[in-house]
């Protein structure tokens, strides 16, 4: 967007009123360029070469007007700000053109915002991707750390067999919170409710439970 000589497209159908804010907007230093009606307003900006900045449309108009407009340039050209003015444009910016002015630069820097913020956010989403992608991996890995220090943790010998396949045995309502542990036995299955004095481990070999 120029930051000096910004330029408006103005498509108004009524000539005196094209008139006033073409004057207006002049003298407050944008490029203008007219436009009779929706049909010209849209085939201009399809064809735009000068760089517009910002569309300015009366709401309703015969043919196509300015919600109509708005909506199109929303899909196809949403960087493109549209402001659009009231019906009873006599009675508003007439007595204030300093007010058209100042939503027009208004909906070019909410306009500017949007693209800054677009543009931010592409030269930072490969870094946040990598980033992503870098904390899962080493989730993963602190994971299987974990596991692998599970594994290798010391359990004690049967006290029957002394076998060392042993399994400790789950007790409480996050019983079924294991599922790979109990598919690896390493855990086993105990009640809901651990009693006093109930057993911790289980071997595997010979079916023996003894208390921890």
């Amino acid at each position: 967007m120029s930051t000096t000589h910004p330029i408006a497209i103005l498509i108004e159908h009524d000539l005196s009123a094209s008139e006033f804010l073409t004057e207006s907007l002049t003298g407050a230093g944008f490029g203008v360029i007219e436009a009779a009606d929706g049909e010209d307003g849209l085939r201009i900006i399809e064809q735009d070469r000068s760089g517009i900045d910002v569309a300015l449309a009366q709401a309703t108009m015969p043919g196509i007007g300015g919600r109509e407009i708005s909506a199109v340039l929303a899909q196809y050209r949403p960087e493109l700000p549209v402001l659009l003015m009231p019906e009873d444009l006599a009675g508003i910016y007439p007595r204030n053109p300093e007010l058209l002015v100042a939503e027009l630069r208004a909906s070019m820097e909410r306009a500017a915002e949007l693209t800054r913020k677009l543009v931010r956010a592409c030269e930072t989403l490969p870094h946040i991707l990598t980033e992503t992608r870098r904390l899962r991996a080493e989730s993963a890995d602190l994971l299987a750390a974990a596991r692998a220090i599970r594994a290798r943790r010391t359990l004690p010998a049967c006290p029957l067999c002394a076998s060392s396949r042993v399994s400790s045995i789950l007790y409480g309502s996050d019983r079924m919170n294991r599922r790979d542990d109990l598919a690896a036995g390493r855990v086993v299955l105990g009640s809901a409710v651990r009693a006093v004095g109930a057993p911790a481990w289980h071997c595997r070999d010979c079916e023996h439970r003894w208390p921890a």
